[in-house]
């Protein structure tokens, strides 16, 4: 009897120990996601403030056009599509594999379907300095399907000290590759030159990172489960992303005018960024320690009520 007593204290004292390493470790990330949000905050508010007052209201306008057509490819191609790489406790190779190769082809045809909707796309908002613009961001969708499983292999395992990193240097390099352009006389596309060059860094750095490389070897039943998980997401941000970004923008840019559209897409862009430091790196930390204690039903409602405080 003794002996079972001493077994079950010494199981509730690993417990916690093991509660509190675990605490300390997502305490920690926290942070680097925090500096890491609160780094990029500040780049694209200084480059946004900067940048609007070089080029203009209409010529962000324009710009956010192309960024609300890549927006609707990327649905299907962003960090959420790959979310199964975090959320799956048993996740193998394969699943990683899978994903990644389904990604990469739907990215590809939604690059392929933009470049050949441009001038559709132009004659639709009646901008037709959208359309050249439009053929060079048809790359944005590949580059945000090839570093998503990578991105999600380090949120999986808490790296965020790796991602701040890396948000921090691509953004930052990209900012003064944007601004010289825009002093320059580049118009436009310091715009979309910034933005090509910010995710095509952030792509080159993430791999090294996550010590990772893609391959082909993953089963049917892997891609099944990467497919059905990944539907059920983007259903769900699919819905966000057209109720809370894409309707405004599509009214506003059909019926008000490119200049209109810029103002919005300006204001809307510095509130996110408040947005993105008040809650983002809780939200960031949230999802992937809550998979951690999905099956700790007493964790996982501790962890929940803890994020509402701090997001409030």
């Amino acid at each position: 009897m003794e002996s079972r007593l001493a077994s079950a204290s010494l199981r509730a004292e690993r417990r916690k120990a093991d509660l509190l390493s675990r605490a300390v470790k997502l305490t920690g990330q926290a942070i680097w996601a925090s500096l890491g949000q609160l780094a990029q905050a500040l780049l694209a508010t200084i480059s946004t403030i900067i940048l609007a007052r070089i080029l203009g209201a209409e010529t962000y306008g324009v710009f956010a056009l192309g960024l609300l057509i890549v927006g609707f490819a990327e649905i299907f191609v962003g960090g959420h599509a790959a979310d199964i790489v975090v959320q799956k406790p048993d996740v193998t190779g394969g699943h990683r594999n899978a994903a990644f190769v389904a990604l990469s082809m739907i990215s590809v045809f939604a690059a392929v379907v933009i470049w050949a909707g441009g001038t559709a796309a132009a004659d639709f908002f009646e901008a037709p300095q959208l359309q050249a613009p439009l053929l060079a961001m048809a790359v944005l969708p590949v580059l945000t399907g090839l570093a998503s499983v990578p991105n999600q292999i380090l949120v999986r395992r808490l790296q965020f000290n790796d991602l701040a990193r890396i948000g921090a240097v691509s953004g930052t390099l990209a900012v003064l590759i944007g601004v010289v352009l825009a002093f320059s006389g580049a118009g436009i596309w310091s715009l979309v030159i910034m933005e090509i060059a910010r995710r095509a860094m952030n792509l080159a750095m993430l791999f090294p990172a996550a010590c990772w490389r893609p391959g082909l070897r993953f089963q049917r039943q892997e891609l099944a489960e990467v497919l059905r998980f990944a539907s059920r997401r983007v259903e769900n941000n699919g819905l966000t992303y057209i109720s809370q970004n894409a309707l405004p923008r599509l009214f506003i840019g059909q019926w008000l005018g490119t200049e209109a559209l810029g103002l919005f897409a300006v204001a809307r862009r510095l509130l996110d960024q408040l947005h993105n430091i008040l809650s983002g790196p809780v939200a960031a930390v949230a999802f992937p320690a809550a998979a951690q204690l999905q099956h700790d039903r007493e964790g996982l409602a501790r962890l929940i009520e803890t994020s509402v405080r701090l997001t409030t």
